[in-house]
């Protein structure tokens, strides 16, 4: 949990191969929700005032500190402890670059902590930049270690990117060996590997938004299955 910073991101696809550098710096912010969500559950029910969706909820801030609400979208089949003895927990990633922020929520259980299931919509000021498509799948934990953190989004539908984020406690990221280490990783699981944006690079070739880079990769990659 904590705070991350992004190294580079692996997108899994063989259209745009090649080492790409961006200016823009990833953040991540990762939280365990658990108690403040079964507390909302029980004090409001399956969602309500308060929710993601009301209006004193500030989808544009950047306030890593806020106290989460549940969110409305949360059914009966959500709710903790309703498979038997494995235990539901919840988690908030909010994703950051420059003044622009995108929250995911996710859920996982003890018996699999290593596949994060996304619940409801994302929300954050990222949303309205461009066409933003709304991700629903898993994120993977590939490796999580002291320093370093490995997390690999897949999405549900054929539509969906998926790409690998790789994360530092450090600033300054990661030494090329231990980068090498983790494409190799990744290669043995059977993901192409070399197309690679390397982000938080004060003196990077390429500006913009790295959500929107992985928009614009998902449009390319459609519209060529498409023809």
């Amino acid at each position: 949990m904590g705070l991350w910073y992004g190294s580079e991101i692996i997108v899994h696809s063989q259209d745009f191969p090649g080492v790409y550098e961006y200016d823009s710096c990833v953040i991540i912010h990762l939280a365990d929700v658990t108690d403040q969500m079964v507390n909302s559950l029980n004090n409001r029910g399956y969602g309500g005032a308060g929710g993601y969706g009301s209006p004193d909820y500030n989808r544009n801030q950047n306030n890593y500190g806020r106290t989460p609400t549940t969110p409305s979208y949360m059914g009966e089949d959500d709710y903790p402890n309703h498979q038997g003895h494995v235990k539901q927990n919840y988690l908030r990633l909010v994703w950051s670059e420059r003044d622009n922020n995108l929250e995911y929520t996710f859920n996982y259980t003890t018996r699999t902590p290593g596949q994060w299931s996304n619940i409801g919509d994302q929300r954050g000021s990222l949303v309205t930049l461009n066409s933003y498509t709304q991700f629903t799948g898993t994120v993977q934990v590939v490796k999580a270690v002291n320093d370093h953190l490995v997390l690999t989004f897949c999405g549900n539908d054929v539509k969906s990117s998926i790409y690998t984020v790789v994360l530092s406690r450090n600033r300054l990221g990661l030494s090329a060996d231990e980068l090498r280490s983790i494409r190799n990783l990744l290669s043995r699981r059977g993901l192409y590997t070399e197309t690679i944006r390397k982000v938080c690079n004060g003196c990077g070739q390429l500006g913009g938004s790295i959500i929107s880079m992985l928009l614009l990769l998902l449009l390319v990659w459609v519209r060529a299955r498409c023809q």
